[in-house]
Parts: structure tokens; sequence; C-alpha cells
């Protein structure tokens, strides 16, 4: 509940914060473009990786900790059915982090007086949320085919690490691809929207979701 709360706080804090923002001189009417893309394309999918993280850490190994993964294992139930449960579990969760960010973001623009869209809402926050759900998927199929809970973290963290880190440029590895679970969208504007770059989108998001499959298969 209190990462919840803190959630919410964090997206209203950052919508408000720069919704007005306009160059000098410039007269602006603040959008819900506008308070999107305060939190869509850096705060909102960093911090959701980091929970998605977390609550994937949470979910898999939870029956160790609690000393039940004998009991489970005993159990006839397949470990591919438990695994799919984790993955639906963390998308109820990503669900209700949408919606949290949803709430605050609206919340922020009544505020502000900007001029509410519905539809960047759910074109935006639905990749994120995808973006998100796929990352949890590989973490999740991580966990499973790990034995240890830390090379299982270990192994997790190296992905987020060539995912936002300067480290896969060092190494050569330059290729948009790299930004794992995602594609290289720019920030929607008012004239074009996501027509730049939406093109690119369902490409690179078809090979992640093989990929991520791939991997729940071969967990």
């Amino acid at each position: 509940q209190f990462i919840l709360f803190g959630w919410t706080l964090l997206m209203f804090n950052e919508v408000l914060s720069g919704i007005n923002y306009a160059e000098p001189m410039s007269v602006l009417k603040p959008t819900s473009l506008d308070a999107l893309n305060r939190i869509s394309d850096d705060v909102l999918p960093l911090m959701g990786c980091f929970l998605v993280l977390f609550w994937s850490w949470q979910l898999c190994w939870r029956n160790r900790q609690a000393a039940m993964a004998e009991l489970i294992s005993a159990a006839p139930v397949r470990s591919g059915i438990l695994m799919l449960s984790h993955v639906i579990a963390l998308s109820v969760l990503i669900l209700l982090l949408m919606l949290l960010t949803v709430f605050a973001s609206l919340m922020a623009e009544t505020l502000a007086d900007s001029q509410i869209q519905l539809i960047p809402y759910i074109t935006q926050l639905s990749m994120v949320a995808l973006s998100l759900l796929l990352l949890g998927a590989i973490f999740t199929a991580l966990h499973t085919m790990c034995r240890s809970p830390l090379v299982a973290v270990g192994w997790c963290i190296a992905v987020l690490v060539m995912k936002y880190t300067p480290l896969s440029g060092a190494l050569g590895l330059t290729h948009t691809l790299w930004n794992i679970g995602a594609s290289p969208l720019q920030p929607a504007d008012a004239f074009w929207g996501l027509e730049q770059s939406i093109s690119l989108y369902w490409p690179f998001m078809t090979f992640w979701m093989s990929v991520t499959v791939t991997l729940l298969w071969l967990a």
C-alpha cells in the first residue's frame, strides 16, 4: 500500500511540476499530451521496471521464503501453470499502476486547468504497460530458470543495465533492439501525435513478444 501511495504521489508531482512548461514569450494551453510526455518516456517506465523486478522476485521466491516450496512442488500442478499465474499476477499489478497513473495525472491536469484528452491516456499508457508486462514475463522466466534467487536477481539487473545504461553502447551494441522489451518511440506531439515512430513500434514489440514467449517456454 505504501508503494502504491508513493507511486501516485510521484506521478502527480511529475505531471504537475512541468505541465505548464513553455519556451520564453510563448503561450501554452496544456493538454493531456503534455501531461503524459512528462512521465511516459522516463519516470513511468524506469520506476515501473524496478517495481516489476521487485514484484517478480516476491512472487517467484515467496514460496521458498515461507517454507512452502516442497509442499507446492508435491501438488499436482505443472510448473508452467505456476509460472503463468505469476505472469498474470504481475499483469494485474501493472494494470493497477496504470490506473493509479491515470488518476494522478488527471488530478494534476485538473489543478493545472489542462485540456483533458482520453485517447492519449489509452494509447501511451497501453504501450508502457505492454513493455512492462514483457519485462515482467522475462524476469519471471529468469527467476524460474535459476536455482538461486541471487543469481536470478543478478540476471534481471543485468537486463536493466543493458536497457538503461550506456554499457551496451560501450560494448559496441548500438542497435535500438538493445532497449529490451521496448521500441524507439518518439514523444507524441500535438500535430503528429505518435505518427513519427509508430511504424517501428509493432515490429520491435513483435520481436520482443517472440523472445519472451520463447523464454517462458524454455523455463
